[in-house]
């Protein structure tokens, strides 16, 4: 399979990355071009292959003899030249991220950043491969909370960041994060070369400690998040905990309204685990449902449409069995 070819690629066979080149972008990338759907932002069509936008005006720009004086240059400029591309074939699947461990060792800042509606560079498969990267604050990354961005008064994505590695997810956002979010983006690079990434991820709402609940069951939880203008209310009852294992309620109100009666679940540090796919609607997911010791809060994420809806619950009173309707 492709993941197979992109291993033998890595032990330096050159004929390999060509082969996992191929085969990769015939199994993953050719099916969706297919679609006629552009590969760097889901939400629409493909308006000029080969890179689906129309670079007129830019290349209008930057070919006119006044832009070029300025430039000190002389050269045709093209948004997309195939023989330079083709020459780097070999190096598509060759792995890069084994070079960050000695960077962020020599106190080398990184950031790692994806649109939301990128497909091709897709914000899943780059937060997976940074929580997978090994290097000696791995723990210390994985445990780290995504934080909300907020750029004027919005949240305009997710941050998670420990010992200068950060990684963050912009909302509503394609490839070209600084064409679809300008304000977001720029907001973004100032920040991180500023040194302001790691405060905005390490706030003081971060949940943290893992201690297990105590006192009397049930307790009840509720908070409520705005992004874009799209607001979700989530209510948490836990009806009983015991020996790392319990029962709990789950109602989801709002962008999209759900509720999940008397589910099981289990806790392992701070992760309360459950099956709530199981009452979600179709293309709503539950995740990262987390239990914050220190401030006896929970944090959970509805996410729908590519969109997640990270909500911080605080202690609320619990209504009688009359008044609850879930």
């Amino acid at each position: 399979g492709c993941v197979n070819k992109i291993h033998a690629c890595n032990t330096n066979t050159s004929s390999a990355c060509t082969t996992a080149y191929a085969a990769c972008n015939y199994g993953e990338l050719i099916p969706y071009q297919l679609t006629g759907y552009n590969p760097y932002d889901m939400r629409i069509k493909c308006q000029k292959p080969p890179l689906c936008y129309d670079f007129g005006g830019v290349e209008t720009f930057l070919n006119s003899k006044a832009t070029q004086q300025q430039l000190g240059v002389s050269k045709k400029w093209s948004s997309c030249n195939r023989i330079v591309n083709m020459a780097f074939q070999k190096d598509w699947m060759r792995n890069y991220h084994t070079k960050l461990p000695d960077m962020l060792a020599g106190d080398i800042k990184v950031l790692i950043y994806a649109g939301d509606v990128d497909y091709i560079c897709n914000w899943l498969g780059n937060k997976k491969w940074t929580m997978a990267l090994e290097w000696p604050h791995k723990a210390d990354f994985n445990a780290a909370a995504d934080q909300p961005y907020i750029v004027g008064g919005k949240q305009v994505g997710r941050i998670r960041a420990s010992s200068g590695f950060h990684f963050m997810q912009v909302y509503q956002a394609g490839h070209m994060v600084p064409m679809d979010q300008p304000e977001a983006a720029l907001a973004m690079l100032n920040d991180f070369m500023d040194g302001k990434l790691d405060k905005q991820a390490v706030q003081a709402g971060a949940c943290t400690g893992a201690a297990d609940p105590s006192g009397p069951m049930p307790k009840c939880y509720a908070g409520t998040e705005e992004v874009m203008g799209m607001k979700e209310t989530v209510e948490v009852k836990v009806t009983s905990f015991a020996h790392g294992a319990g029962m709990l309620d789950f109602k989801a109100s709002g962008f999209k309204s759900f509720a999940c009666n008397s589910k099981p679940f289990t806790k392992e540090g701070q992760e309360i685990l459950g099956d709530y796919g199981s009452c979600a609607p179709a293309g709503v997911t539950v995740e990262d449902v987390k239990y914050c010791s220190d401030s006896d809060t929970i944090s959970a994420t509805v996410k729908a449409q590519g969109i997640p809806l990270t909500s911080t619950l605080t202690r609320s009173d619990c209504p009688s069995a009359g008044e609850l309707v879930i």
